[in-house]
């Protein structure tokens, strides 16, 4: 009886407050219903039906509906599997709907919009009394008001279905389109209302990304199209972070704006695979749009608290902010559905190059100010790569994936040029992005980064991605290639990471870590990626030059090591090269076993020198289909001469009649750290079927056979031709097989397996 009177009690006071006129008088329902237009009416239905779609579920096991929130990652508890036979799936009450919808209806009628047929007007205002009338049931588990914010969320961009002869790009802000403005405006008025929702301070981050999520997540329903899907994007992050500033809860400061910020990065993060066109090609655009997004809402944030008393943030909040961006961002796509761990360091370098190109859109100015984000950022993203969780992501992919930060933060301070940074300011700006990668390097755990033998490869491939990504920046009268500017920029370079090395634990710490194969390789890859930026010799062997001579300086100012037996003059800058690949490009009828129809070998490559064996993985040698990454295992031997040959055999077989791509990355690097000069491919065909038993008097034991021209010439007499017949194909890695190999018209057997 309790329970049923205190409800009766809202529905009265809701039912009132909707019967006051503008004057204050009451209105009969029949004359509140007519206040309604068409829009708000069908709006108000859709609402009614997006509830009642809403499922919770109670288990014996936990009947409170509590949330989980463990490493960045948000989400509402599911019971396991095994308890879902004994789990009462239940779903909001009629009575509980209407509430929530009478509240929306009385927040249009009040603010006098009811009969308005502008959808910008009319959506924020009634997901705004929808969200408060939330806080009024009062027997709802935070888990089901979170799962009820969630379904909010997702109203606010699926509503737009059927409706968008309702957009008045008279409503819209400048410089946006009327769907992002909608967006923006439904996100933000969302976020600002959520300390009414009878949700605490400690679930303000989860009520935050579910939030979002659920916007993003109806993108598609809502019929907002693959080229307006960026747009909106960045204006539901720019939205929902601005409205965080808006929202009175107890207990909410700055600390608890960095959590929801870093949810609601997290969870749009995590939910671009839903969203309309996508692919892993547009992931990358996606995620700089993003960050764009909680740039500008950084920005609402830090100029609004200025002049309200609801939240203060410091330019340090700012920071705290924008970093926390970054490394939620980086540790959230794992969770990206549809994409290839092969894809992550191109997304890593997009995540840092967006925030880092978006620094003025926070409030900052001077290049000290954003020298300080620059380097909070990339230690963020850095610390970020641990938390990632992916199939196929492990400790191999670790260099590419600091390179793509070190690469992306380098592309981003071109965008920095209208808040200070200028061609005068790179070297400086320069330094901080080597210093701060190889500092960050601290962040992360064993998983990745298990001893001090790892760190002198990692070196080298933060000041060669970050000299190579130069060429991509484009300030006013900074021109990269030009000798002077160059040999500062890379004298910089190396004076970042070598400074670092004083900063780094485990460098300090691990006996394995050698200081003499460090330094060198900083040095030949701030070289080495020079050579992306000009192939001028003069000039790069000045670099070769100035690049010792800088490292013999730096050298001397190191405190935490012994240096007297290191020697960095005449160092060995000579690239290396491949003396040969295996199968020759374009060849054809490659054998599907994974080795050449001659020669019996498998994807070879061989180098005309010993190489740094760290280098030699399946991230920087690969094979790819059609299809992607072939996966299989790669041995590396050196032979008598002190070269490194490197042999790949496929986990299964190949596919017949396909065309694959050896990948070789000019980051693979000889023991100097000297990287190759390019990158390189190679392409094979592999074989196809010859089936001649169609005959069934021929035993079902043998299947079919298989020929290969091995020379095109018309006068070949010796080793023309290779005939392979396989004898019951069930599982094609234990065939019984025979090759025969016709010789000058004489048929030899090559023995059988």
């Amino acid at each position: 009886m309790h329970r049923r009177c205190a409800f009766f009690c809202t529905v009265l006071l809701l039912g009132l407050a909707a019967c006051k006129g503008d004057g204050g008088g009451k209105v009969g329902g029949a004359a509140a219903s007519s206040a309604l237009g068409g829009l708000a009416s069908g709006l108000l239905s859709h609402l009614s039906s997006q509830l009642s779609g809403i499922s919770f579920f109670r288990t014996p096991a936990d009947s409170s509906g509590r949330t989980d929130h463990e490493g960045g990652e948000f989400w509402i508890r599911v019971p396991p599997l095994e308890l879902l036979r004994s789990a009462n799936q239940t779903s909001l009450s009629s009575t509980q709907i209407e509430v929530l919808v009478s509240a929306a209806s009385t927040s249009l009628v009040n603010a006098g919009i009811g009969d308005s047929a502008d959808l910008i007007q009319v959506l924020p205002q009634l997901l705004e009394g929808a969200g408060s009338g939330l806080g009024t049931l009062s027997t709802l588990s935070t888990a089901d008001r979170l799962t009820v914010l969630k379904a909010l969320g997702s109203t606010g961009s699926n509503s737009l279905s059927g409706r968008r002869d309702y957009l008045d790009n008279a409503s819209a802000t400048s410089g946006q389109t009327a769907v992002e403005t909608l967006v923006g405006k439904v996100s933000q008025r969302l976020t600002g209302i959520l300390g009414t929702t009878g949700i605490g301070v400690s679930e303000l981050d989860n009520a935050s990304g579910v939030l979002l999520a659920g916007m993003t997540s109806g993108f598609a329903s809502g019929g907002v199209s693959s080229e307006e899907t960026g747009g909106a994007l960045t204006q539901a992050v720019a939205g929902g972070t601005a409205g965080l500033g808006d929202l009175t809860l107890a207990g909410h400061d700055s600390s608890s704006v960095k959590d929801a910020l870093g949810a609601i990065t997290s969870e749009v993060t995590a939910s671009l695979g839903t969203l309309p066109g996508h692919d892993s090609s547009v992931v990358s655009a996606r995620l700089k749009l993003l960050t764009q997004g909680a740039a500008q809402g950084i920005g609402t944030l830090h100029g609004s608290s200025r002049s309200t008393s609801r939240i203060t943030l410091s330019d340090n909040d700012t920071l705290t902010l924008t970093s926390t961006v970054a490394q939620k961002a980086v540790a959230a796509l794992g969770r990206i559905d549809n994409v290839s761990s092969d894809n992550l360091s191109s997304f890593v370098s997009a995540v840092t190059e967006g925030v880092i190109e978006n620094l003025g859109k926070t409030g900052a100015t001077g290049t000290d100010a954003l020298s300080s984000l620059t380097n909070a950022v990339i230690e963020s993203a850095v610390d970020g790569l641990d938390e990632i969780t992916m199939t196929g992501y492990d400790a191999d992919d670790l260099e590419d994936m600091v390179g793509g930060i070190t690469s992306g933060a380098t592309k981003g301070l071109g965008g920095l040029s209208a808040s200070g940074v200028d061609a005068d300011a790179m070297p400086a700006m320069l330094k901080t992005v080597t210093k701060a990668a190889s500092t960050g390097l601290n962040r992360l755990d064993t998983t990745l980064l298990d001893n001090a033998s790892k760190l002198s490869g990692l070196l080298n491939r933060i000041t060669s991605s970050t000299v190579d990504a130069l060429q991509n920046v484009s300030i006013s009268g900074f021109d990269p290639s030009d000798a002077t500017t160059l040999k500062n920029l890379v004298q910089e370079v190396i004076s970042g990471a070598t400074e670092s090395l004083d900063n780094l634990t485990l460098a300090k710490q691990d006996s394995s870590f050698d200081l003499q194969t460090s330094l060198t390789q900083i040095a030949t890859g701030a070289v080495g990626g020079a050579k992306g930026v000009t192939q001028d010799a003069a000039t790069l062997s000045d670099l070769q030059d100035n690049a010792t001579q800088t490292l013999e300086i730096k050298k001397g100012q190191l405190q935490e090591f012994d240096t007297s037996t290191v020697n960095v003059r005449n160092l060995d800058m000579t690239e290396p090269a491949i003396d040969n690949v295996t199968p020759v490009d374009n060849t054809t009828n490659f054998f599907i076993r994974g080795v050449d129809a001659w020669s019996e070998e498998p994807v070879t490559v061989s180098f005309n020198e010993r190489m740094d064996r760290r280098s030699v993985n399946q991230t920087n040698l690969l094979v790819q289909s059609p299809q992607g990454r072939v996966p299989g295992t790669l041995s590396v031997t050196v032979n008598s001469d002190n070269k490194t040959i490197a042999r790949f055999w496929p986990t299964a077989p190949l596919r017949y009649r396909t065309r694959y791509v050896i990948q070789i990355r000019k980051h693979l690097r000889d023991t100097s750290g000297n990287r190759l000069a390019k990158d390189e491919i190679r392409r094979f065909e592999t074989e196809y079927p010859l089936n001649f038993w169609t005959n069934a008097h021929v035993p079902s034991i043998l299947e079919y056979l298989t020929a290969s021209r091995i020379h095109s010439s018309d006068n070949c007499t010796q080793r023309c031709f290779v005939a392979e017949a396989r004898i019951v194909d069930t599982d094609p890695w234990g065939e019984l097989q025979r090759t025969w190999r016709l010789d000058n018209q004489t048929l030899s057997d090559s023995g059988s397996d």
